[in-house]
């Protein structure tokens, strides 16, 4: 019997127990008045929710229940979780949204994936519990207070980790990562993403190249275990890269928005936007097409402070350019401009690089191990360029964006400011 039909055992239990105590009351000298139920845990049941992509939804439980019969008789029960089995893959966590999150993880057996959680480390919260087995696990974290921490354990794992709950609608503080081209060169990946979880970024960008090929697995087994430490403690969106092959793969480890192709998602005071662009060919950013058209009604409609656009193939480079980079300049540069987007990040080109052009910033950050390539011919208007292995980390503070640029050795490479130009 799985968790959701011992719960429902367990409330028949108690309605059976109700009506004997009521049918002894009326021998009794004084009657004994009958209390309603009470669900001891600020996590209640709450029916199965459901997400794009998911085939597994969660139901929220309590962890005990207590049950008044009458001034004198109680009723104590505590359900049992299905049994925990181990973890091949993860946890890691996904799409963080206002009050909620998911924690995705897959284990060698077919087992029910339940998620402890709470604001302190004795996860007190409550459990979240999916309503179907499966060896693929994503489990909805629900009622979440904005931009706080919590900590979890998912069933199977051995340590208790942490995260912080979105940032609330509007808000002008929070922090992010961006890094890329993670394919090759574990022992450098591992550096950059050490780095990356030493500063406990609130979510992170990945501008594609995440794997050599992904169709391999084994190949997103050692991704997902170098990322582990980082991917514990924030949610990753990833870019498509041409070394994904847009594998099916991909789409099943990454629950993202949308299609999770190209997607956005909103964050405190920002729009993050997310396109595909891994393999780009003229004319796929043309007005009329599929995604070009999504584009436009979402930059068209975004109210928000801050725009951030991630994608594989770069706009600008100081590497030799070729007619990905002239394309894409002509179809999306002026929608950028127009709409007056932050920031653009790129990957692809192995090397670090930011070009202001046109008032809008475009950062190269594809130094997460793949091999390094050469700057050879300079962009016009790039403010800083180098050939090394590094992250980036970001913070929002009111009407200011700070950047930096950091090596695997924690040296800064680069740093920069930049002013909100939207309302």
């Amino acid at each position: 019997m799985n968790f959701t039909g011992q719960v429902r055992k367990l409330f028949c239990l108690i309605a059976l127990l109700t009506t004997l105590v009521a049918g002894c009351a009326t021998s009794l000298p004084t009657p004994i008045p009958i209390v309603t139920t009470t669900l001891l845990s600020t996590a209640a049941m709450a029916p199965a929710t459901t997400t794009p992509g998911l085939s597994t939804p969660s139901a929220k439980a309590a962890s005990t229940l207590t049950i008044t019969l009458a001034p004198s008789l109680t009723l104590t029960l505590t359900p049992t979780l299905p049994p925990a089995v181990a973890i091949q893959r993860g946890p890691y966590l996904q799409d963080v949204a206002p009050g909620s999150i998911w924690v995705v993880w897959d284990t060698v057996q077919l087992s029910t994936g339940w998620v402890a959680y709470g604001p302190t480390a004795d996860l007190a919260e409550g459990v979240a519990v999916e309503t179907q087995s499966g060896l693929h696990h994503a489990v909805q974290l629900t009622g979440l207070q904005n931009y706080t921490q919590y900590f979890y354990r998912a069933a199977g794992d051995t340590v208790v980790s942490s995260f912080r709950s979105a940032a609330a609608p509007g808000q002008a503080q929070f922090r992010f990562a961006v890094f890329g081209d993670t394919r090759a060169n574990p022992d450098v990946h591992a550096a950059v993403i050490a780095g990356i979880a030493a500063a406990r970024p609130d979510l992170a960008l990945h501008t594609g190249d995440l794997v050599d090929d992904g169709n391999n697995s084994g190949l997103w087994d050692s991704f997902l275990k170098i990322e582990s430490p980082l991917m514990r403690i924030a949610p990753l969106y990833p870019t498509l890269g041409n070394h994904e092959n847009g594998a099916a793969q991909y789409f099943s480890i990454f629950h993202l928005p949308g299609s999770g192709a190209w997607y956005s998602f909103d964050y405190g005071d920002a729009l993050f936007i997310v396109l595909r662009a891994d393999n780009y060919y003229p004319g796929a950013f043309a007005a009329g097409t599929e995604q070009r058209t999504w584009l436009e009604q979402q930059l068209s409609s975004a109210s928000a402070r801050w725009i951030f656009v991630s994608f594989h193939v770069p706009v600008h480079t100081s590497f030799a350019e070729d007619p990905s980079e002239v394309n894409l300049r002509k179809d999306l540069a002026p929608l950028f401009e127009q709409y007056k987007v932050t920031a653009v990040f790129n990957g692809h080109i192995h090397s670090y690089e930011r070009v202001i052009a046109n008032g809008i910033t475009y950062i190269v950050t594809g130094g997460g191990g793949a091999p390094l390539y050469s700057l050879n011919v300079k962009e016009p208007g790039q403010q800083a360029g180098a050939l090394v292995y590094h992250y980036m980390l970001f913070e929002v503070n009111g009407d200011k964006l700070t950047g930096k640029a950091v090596d695997i050795n924690g040296k800064v490479i680069d740093s920069f400011e930049i002013t909100a130009s939207r309302p």
